[in-house]
């Protein structure tokens, strides 16, 4: 006899048939219903009335009794770096190999990808060994195996969280609250590492704030002195007495964002431009926050005071040196706007007009306005090649105040129009 369409529809009614409450109706795929499982799972809302139709959903014999709570290396969060998904999809191809190298060892499980997270979880079928010597260095064993396949195959850094061993369903919270914390330890051991539940050290030893204070007044003062290998030293014996504090991830992230603070507020003071500090350091805060691992934290000081120190360096120059960089960055930041011209560049520099355009013409060697549409000019040629945009919206992107008047530019500087030039160079 046909199945009803009652009947039917209860089993395409995916959420339903995994967790207790009402769902809605969707037809799933076997990634779906991995997902689905997942959740159900470590939220403790299973439909245990269902288990037998669940297990033959995921191709599985039994239920699963240990959870491996998989890391990414500093896979940030869908949320923070949409709509820049080139960073969030490497869990597809982590997910991918972790299912061929149980396959491959014969280890029945279920991975799924948590949305919006950096983490993936599997939940893994192993006999009940638990608390034995044998099962222990089996878990082992298979979490490097499991790290050394994603490196080499999917060229991916993960670190791995084990749970306890859970002697049924409904004990997956807990085992997912026992992962979560086994990070703590991986975020000092670095990349490509794994702990078990009872291994977490408790015990953390608040970081000193004077002992902070210190490690950034000795940070600016290599900066001040242009002496990258004096900051990356301190870094780096900061990133240690860190280590050595046993300071949890989220203490060390939060003093790490105090010194960014301590050091941009520092050169603000100094004169340094304010906007150009402040997205140096907002931009290296976000990463510290996204950060799984001490040592990348480390890395983006790094990265920030060597952005720092560049601005730094206008500090120790001399007048002409200064203005040739200022006017630079002018034209880079100013140069689509159709009322940018030499009064405003000078009133930008604090001089006067008159005086503004005598000396940039000493230091370039051509007037403001010829620099100024010189450098348009070289813009419109890339867009001209590579870009489909029309010659109408290239010349008001760039600032000419007309079409004909940038073809009449163009033409008297290149010799031939805006659409020869494409097509010359087609």
């Amino acid at each position: 006899m046909d199945k009803s369409i009652t009947e039917i529809n209860r089993e395409f009614d995916i959420p339903n048939t995994f967790r207790r409450y009402n769902g809605y109706l969707k037809k799933g795929n076997y990634e779906f219903y991995c997902q689905e499982f997942a959740y159900s799972a470590i939220y403790g809302n299973l439909n245990l009335g269902r288990l037998s139709y669940i297990l033959e959903l995921l191709n599985l014999d039994k239920l699963p009794q240990i959870l491996f709570l998989v890391r990414l290396d500093d896979c940030h969060d869908i949320y923070n770096c949409f709509p820049r998904f080139s960073i969030y999809p490497q869990k597809i191809s982590v997910i991918n190999q972790l299912e061929k190298s149980l396959k491959d060892q014969d280890i029945q499980g279920v991975v799924a990808s948590f949305l919006g997270r950096d983490t993936i979880g599997a939940f893994l079928c192993f006999q009940e060994e638990r608390d034995t010597n044998r099962h222990r260095k089996q878990l082992k064993d298979l979490s490097q195996s499991l790290i050394d396949d994603v490196k080499k195959f999917a060229n991916q850094s993960i670190s791995i969280g084990i749970s306890d061993f859970c002697e049924n369903i409904n004990q997956f919270p807990r085992a997912y609250s026992q992962c979560q914390k086994a990070f703590e330890n991986n975020f000092s051991k670095g990349r490509g590492t794994y702990t078990f539940y009872d291994e977490v050290e408790e015990v953390h030893i608040l970081l000193r704030k004077e002992d902070m204070d210190s490690f950034a007044t000795k940070i600016i003062f290599h900066i001040d002195n242009l002496n990258s290998k004096g900051y990356i030293g301190v870094i780096h014996e900061m990133i240690n007495h860190i280590c050595d504090t046993n300071t949890s991830s989220v203490d060390a992230r939060m003093h790490m964002v105090k010194l960014i603070d301590h050091v941009s507020n520092y050169y603000i003071d100094q004169g340094i431009e304010k906007e150009k500090i402040d997205h140096i350091s907002i931009v290296a805060m976000k990463d510290i926050l996204n950060s799984n691992f001490i040592s990348s934290i480390e890395q983006i000081i790094i990265a920030f005071c060597g952005e720092i120190m560049k601005s730094t360096m206008i500090i120790h120059q001399n007048i002409h040196e200064k203005m040739r960089l200022f006017a630079d960055e002018c034209i880079k930041k100013y140069y689509n706007d159709c009322d940018f011209n030499l009064a405003k560049a000078a009133k930008l520099c604090n001089y006067s007009p008159y005086y503004f355009g005598r000396l940039f013409k000493d230091l370039f060697g051509v007037s403001f306005n010829q620099h100024l549409t010189n450098y348009r000019i070289e813009k419109s040629k890339e867009l001209l090649t590579q870009s489909q945009l029309s010659v109408e919206d290239i010349a008001f992107q760039l600032g000419f105040c007309s079409v004909s008047y940038f073809c009449t530019v163009f033409k008297r500087t290149m010799g031939l129009t805006p659409k020869q030039y494409v097509k010359d160079n087609a």
